[in-house]
């Protein structure tokens, strides 16, 4: 399947994406891509209806609304939502999704893709979940899978025929308040916050099981549907509402392409100083499909874009996307919305800005088949999915400081992903480890005991490892720990066991603090979403050379040398007889949507043993022509200038 995808992504070069669309307005839009080259697709919400024709619809779904816990039906924005677990409301999505195929639509990407769990897993709406009747005779059916009738009783449950869930919790004396609490407690909070509320963590766990069995059966079913009336493969995507819900990996397997809901990757900052390099390799470990960074519906974004006309930062967000081995889902119209939902200005994409980009990609499909490209690295940056469990900022921020360090002192990285063996499969092997020099892991609170074992392996074997904050306080399940063979070593900064060595730095805030750094902008802080933490240049400056220090003392050799600006960004692949390096430049003026150009960019590249290029040049959709450059070989490293980079060139070696 990843083969299918990368041929479509390659092949359309960007997506074109529509909200909710009637079946003629689908018709001329993929008529009109069609002919730029580019895929067609829609979004729709797998819990709403939106923008459709409310009117038509919802006396036909009336039986099918979601019913919340004081026995309601449950109304947003938008109207009403509804029970994702109700086969009329299945089978509606499943129809809607068949018209827009046949009338030409070839990605299909699903929103609110959590449906009822929702409410559960995040409380919106202050709704704590969805209780109308197949909602719970599936959670009926879930407690007598899991539960025996003793166990069942011990609950309180005489009867589960006849249980229902949100009659017994009042009985219980529990209210929606206290639950909701409860609930954002666990959500956002600092700190593991489980919720104290008899059977709602099984509640919560059945709507998130039975989201992911309908969304099974949709793909299958809508796939199957354009093969056989079509001939096409229709591809999936989704939004998973940023990645800070571990839920969502549950869901990764399903999708063809990794579209995470990034709003702050893009303000990060204006001009953007923060990268979105780690989310598209997070995408391709944790999912195994491309990333693909959706164009943003944030009113901090939209109307700073719409203020200044910024066509061409999407320039840069389409190169950061392909040169990540990812895609660019972009939106004809992007609306910003207040805090009421309420629509508000647009940023209207010129699709004569990214035509020639297109244009390129279809062109050079070898240097952007993300199934054909493998990443030189120097570091690997370990993404801790049962650390989203505990104190999850404290992780995932960290986790993306190190990431943007590295990225801006031009060390190549890629993601390791480390699963937790209850929402996504446990399989971190001291093999993977180590395929590169230096291992970090930032934060990573909560480790399995597989985990634990790889690492130690892995530098037992002669690997570095360096950590950021404390490791391993917690398992999977979020019990303490007690890390016998770990406490041992860990007791100085550097810490030799057996052939290798552990750097351990439990109080340094690097990753955090820089972090905090790339995520600021006056942009952000007029809207309220600066973080709290304030890092100065200078403060950004010394976090800079006190990284580099570090890895100049840990990596012999870099993979990138030369005298690179720290807006551009760098990024080598190879692949057979053939070295790809993606250069993209960052410095980028808001106010007048420019770009400032950097010539002769010199560079050493590292080549992996035996491979010796016989000619290099230089491809870019800023250039009219490929031009051929001239280098030298020395001590393993290749020399070469480039004489001009604008927004994205990629330079080529064959051997």
């Amino acid at each position: 399947m990843l083969g299918a995808v990368t041929d479509a992504i390659a092949e359309g070069a960007q997506v074109v994406l529509d909200d909710h669309p009637a079946s003629q307005e689908i018709e001329n839009a993929a008529r009109i891509a069609r002919q730029a080259g580019i895929k067609y697709g829609i979004f729709i919400s797998l819990h709403d209806i939106e923008w459709l024709e409310r009117e038509k619809f919802e006396p036909l779904l009336k039986d099918a609304m979601a019913i919340g816990f004081d026995g309601n039906p449950i109304i947003g924005w938008a109207g009403a939502f509804y029970d994702t677990n109700h086969p009329l409301w299945q089978q509606f999505l499943v129809d809607k999704i068949k018209e827009a195929v046949d009338a030409g639509a070839e990605i299909i990407c699903t929103d609110d893709h959590e449906g009822n769990a929702w409410f559960s897993n995040r409380g919106d709406y202050e709704e704590i979940g969805v209780f109308g009747e197949y909602s719970m005779q599936g959670f009926r059916d879930y407690l007598a899978s899991k539960y025996s009738q003793d166990e069942l009783a011990e609950f309180g449950i005489d009867d589960l025929a006849t249980f229902d869930y949100a009659a017994y919790l009042k009985e219980k004396g529990y209210t929606k308040e206290g639950i909701h609490e409860q609930i954002l407690r666990k959500l956002f909070w600092d700190g593991f916050n489980p919720i104290n509320v008899l059977l709602f963590e099984d509640f919560q766990a059945f709507q998130n099981q039975s989201m992911v069995n309908f969304q099974k059966r949709l793909i299958v079913e809508i796939k199957e549907y354009g093969r056989r009336t079509q001939n096409k493969e229709i591809i999936f995507t989704a939004y998973p509402w940023d990645l800070f819900l571990p839920e969502n990996y549950a869901l990764f397997s399903l999708y063809d392409l990794f579209s995470p809901e990034l709003h702050h990757a893009w303000r990060a900052g204006f001009p953007p100083k923060g990268r979105a390099a780690q989310w598209y390799k997070l995408g391709f470990v944790a999912a195994g499909v491309p990333g693909a960074f959706k164009t943003t519906d944030s009113p901090a974004d939209v109307l700073s874009m719409a203020k200044y006309n910024t066509q061409n930062l999407l320039k840069i967000r389409f190169a950061e996307a392909y040169a990540n081995r990812g895609a660019m889902l972009n939106k004809p119209s992007m609306t910003a919305f207040d805090e009421t939902f309420m629509r508000g200005r647009e940023f209207d994409t010129d699709p004569e800005t990214l035509r020639g980009y297109a244009e390129f990609l279809k062109a050079h499909r070898d240097a952007l088949n993300p199934e054909s490209l493998h990443s030189l690295a120097d570091v690997g940056v370990v993404f801790s999915l049962p650390s989203l469990f505990y104190d999850k900022w404290a992780h995932i921020n960290s986790w993306e400081g190190i990431c943007q360090l590295l990225a801006h002192l031009h060390v190549p990285y890629e993601v390791i992903y480390a699963g937790d063996g209850i929402h996504d499969a446990d399989e971190l092997e001291a093999e993977e480890l180590s395929k590169y020099p230096v291992i970090i892991l930032p934060h990573v609170l909560a480790l399995t005991e597989n985990q634990e074992n790889a690492l130690l392996d892995h530098v037992s074997g002669g690997g570095v490892a360096v950590i950021y904050g404390d490791l391993g306080e917690v398992n999977e399940y979020q019990q303490e720990a007690e890390r016998p063979s770990l406490n041992t070593i860990l007791k100085d900064e550097v810490n030799s066991y057996g052939k290798g060595k552990l750097y351990y730095y439990p109080s340094q805030e690097l990753g955090f603090e820089y972090y905090s750094y790339t995520a600021y902008s006056p942009i952000a802080e007029e809207f309220g979403e600066a973080p709290d933490l304030r890092v100065t240049e200078k403060r950004a400056d010394e976090i800079r050379n006190e990284f580099g220090e570090l890895l100049a003392e840990l990596i012999a050799e870099r993979q990138i040398e030369g005298s690179v600006p720290q807006n551009v960004f760098v990024q080598p692949y190879i692949s057979g007889d053939k070295l790809y390096v993606h250069l993209i430049n960052y410095d980028y003026e808001l106010t007048t949507d420019t770009i400032s150009p950097i010539e002769n960019l010199s560079l050493r590249v590292r080549c992996p043993s035996g491979f010796v290029p016989s000619s290099i040049k230089l491809i870019s959709p800023d250039l009219e022509q490929e031009t051929e450059l001239e280098f030298s070989v020395a001590n393993g490293y290749v020399s070469f200038e480039v004489p001009a980079l604008l927004f994205w060139d990629v330079v080529i070696m064959e051997r």
